[in-house]
């Protein structure tokens, strides 16, 4: 589309799922991508299917709760492509079994998953921030899009942890927002639905699946080309105007209470 012609773009969680569909989403709009992910080999794989593609990307091995690393992987974007990170997508976050595992209920807090899913999820995003900030100053201009949850914007019985730091996103979103839109720097976050990724098809029964779908008014899961496809809108001057906004892309999960979902899908069928 050639919207993001000049544009270095930075995405997080990129190996796999809805970060390597971003990646590859800016890569097509004419962004130069930094793509960055605990696993370097997967990291290495969505960069090397966007060159294979015509884009123009590199990869790096990124822990996003460690500050030290973000200092290396924007200086890196920087001496890569001759300027700096003007388009940051903080997508990683904590979402590994053995952790989530033990992420349950207010009464049954375990600190220490409080605590790793805080540093990663909301820390890490924050720090994200905090190192893209100077170059986007520099040049009078950049976007951050965070990822938050459909959990970080209703209630849920399960998961405080994680939800609690996506819920966190939303305040760092517009918090940035405030300190900087006259600066000429934008920060929004997306509420994603439940989008069809591998990750998905390999943690849920299939007989789940059908579940998952009705919970969205358009009665299927998501895309991962129609998150990549929001990620460019928001770093883009095609949402020039759009600060501080929490923008769901979700299918219309978070505009309904789940226990109308078979209702309202038996609606659509029929």
């Amino acid at each position: 589309m050639g919207t993001l012609d000049g544009r270095i773009a930075l995405v997080t969680g990129a190996g796999s799922g809805l970060g390597r569909a971003s990646a590859h989403a800016l890569a097509a709009a004419g962004a130069r991508v930094l793509v960055t992910d605990l696993n370097g080999d997967t990291a290495e794989g969505t960069a090397t299917s966007i060159r294979e593609t015509g884009g123009t990307a590199v990869a790096r091995v990124h822990d996003i709760a460690d500050e030290g690393a973000w200092a290396e992987v924007v200086a890196a974007a920087r001496a890569e492509f001759g300027a700096p990170v003007t388009a940051l997508h903080n997508n990683a976050a904590l979402t590994i079994g053995p952790v989530m595992d033990r992420d349950r209920d207010p009464l049954h807090l375990d600190l220490d998953a409080w605590n790793a899913s805080l540093s990663v999820t909301l820390t890490g995003s924050a720090l994200g921030c905090k190192h893209v900030l100077p170059g986007m100053l520099e040049v009078g201009a950049g976007s951050i899009i965070n990822m938050s949850s459909t959990r970080g914007v209703t209630g849920a019985t399960w998961r405080m942890s994680y939800n609690t730091a996506k819920a966190g996103i939303v305040g760092l979103t517009r918090t940035v927002a405030v300190h900087y839109g006259a600066q000429g720097i934008r920060c929004n976050a997306i509420v994603p639905g439940v989008f069809d990724t591998p990750a998905l098809r390999g943690g849920i029964p299939r007989e789940r699946v059908r579940e998952v779908e009705r919970s969205h008014l358009t009665n299927r899961l998501g895309r991962p080309e129609e998150l990549g496809n929001a990620v460019v809108f928001l770093a883009s001057d095609l949402s020039s105007f759009i600060t501080g906004a929490v923008i769901p892309v979700d299918g219309g999960q978070s505009a309904f209470s789940e226990g109308l979902a078979p209702a309202i899908s038996r609606g659509i069928e029929d």
